[in-house]
């Protein structure tokens, strides 16, 4: 299936797969967000300042720098 044609078949099933009051008020926030995240994920490797979310903060979470330095600092809001 190209990817018109898996356009077109999700299109045609909008209205049944789109039924339920949650789904829809959902999406109405999520895909928003999802659509500003995609964004700005873009700009960011252009730009080349998105490294540091996808390479360094992950490195410093799985390393246990990150709950160590949660864990000295107190309470402290900077």
């Amino acid at each position: 299936m190209d990817p018109a044609e898996l356009l077109k078949w999700q299109w045609d099933g909008y209205p049944r797969y789109h039924q339920s009051r949650t789904n829809l008020l959902l999406h109405i926030v999520v895909v928003p967000l999802f659509l500003a995240g995609n964004l700005a994920l873009v700009v960011g490797l252009v730009g080349g300042s998105f490294l540091e979310q996808w390479i360094n903060f992950p490195r410093f979470v799985l390393s246990g720098k990150w709950l160590r330095a949660l864990r000295q600092s107190h309470g402290q809001a900077r």
